[in-house]
């Protein structure tokens, strides 16, 4: 009886024991959580005092969250495994509870790895992903954030909106890069000219136009890509300007094709097609076509009339 009544007792001393410990535990990792928190908090205040630039502020922002992150791991784990033998049966009951509820974070965290170790985009790409478009500005742990492009604007064009995409999306989203070859890509449009036009003449004029604003002779651009295509065995693809012409319903249609800056992609188009109206108003054999349409009135004079709009 006495041997059952010291036991009883005992079992209090341990829960005491352990309460206490984990008291102290939780402090040592709130202080150690502070004390890292400061010392980043004076690193900020230095580097904002001796520089003025914004991306350098940044940069040293971001980095030094992770360092933090990563020191707090370590000495979360370091003060917390010395009494993770008396808790482990609690985590145990937790685990399944825990990786229901945080099975977001989790993906998003992998992804975060994904993306960072894998190099599928990096800061300054510009990326299409989940139906959305825009420049990537920052990959944190958990999402990673764009600079919005298109949307109710035409062109490649900022809309002004940050967009926030959770980072599981790199997992189960198709992904379009269009800085992974280069900075370089090939962009096509194109018009008509009517049937009673002089078509070779304006062809001529069009590749004209078109070579002036073309990267085909910026070296530094065709050797990456030419790189690029080394790496994986892709066939060799013309840099050069190439107008196609097409019979099209309402005349002679040309599709323009040629190698461009990602980012100065409508520009380039703009100054192109305003050359080319420019030198087309010079020729009066060449006109541009657009939808028409006849109405025949058989009412008119007793003579069948015909009205072009």
């Amino acid at each position: 009886m006495n041997t059952q009544i010291l036991d009883y007792f005992n079992q209090f001393d341990i829960i005491k024991k352990f309460s206490q410990d984990f008291v102290n535990q939780l402090i040592f990792t709130l202080l150690a959580i502070i004390f890292l928190w400061v010392i980043r908090k004076v690193v900020l205040a230095i580097v904002h005092r001796r520089s003025k630039s914004a991306y350098v502020k940044y940069n040293w922002s971001k980095y030094t969250y992770y360092v933090l992150l990563f020191f707090c791991s370590i000495v979360i784990i370091d003060i917390w495994l010395k009494g993770f033998g008396q808790i482990i049966t609690i985590l145990g009951f937790l685990a399944a509870g825990i990786a229901i509820a945080l099975k977001e974070p989790i993906v998003n965290l992998f992804g975060w790895f994904f993306a960072v170790w894998n190099g599928s985009f990096r800061l300054g790409d510009r990326i299409e992903i989940a139906g959305v478009k825009g420049d990537v500005i920052e990959i944190g742990l958990f999402q990673f954030k764009l600079m919005e492009l298109h949307a109710w604007v035409d062109g490649d064009q900022y809309t002004g909106r940050i967009l926030y995409i959770p980072n599981s999306k790199i997992f189960t989203e198709i992904k379009a890069n269009y800085s992974t070859m280069s900075q370089y890509i090939w962009h096509e449009f194109d018009f008509c000219i009517t049937f009673e036009s002089n078509w070779e003449k304006a062809k001529d004029i069009i590749y004209k136009e078109v070579d002036k604003k073309s990267e085909h002779r910026n070296l530094d651009a065709v050797n990456e890509a030419e790189t690029f295509f080394d790496i994986y065995n892709i066939e060799a693809i013309t840099f050069e300007p190439v107008i196609y012409s097409e019979i099209f319903e309402n005349g002679v249609r040309f599709v323009i094709r040629y190698f461009c800056n990602v980012n100065n992609r409508r520009i380039s188009e703009m100054e192109i097609n305003e050359g080319i109206i420019t030198e087309f108003a010079k020729h009066r054999d060449i006109m541009f076509a657009y939808h028409t349409m006849r109405l025949y009135n058989n009412k008119s004079e007793g003579k069948e009339g015909a009205q072009k709009l």
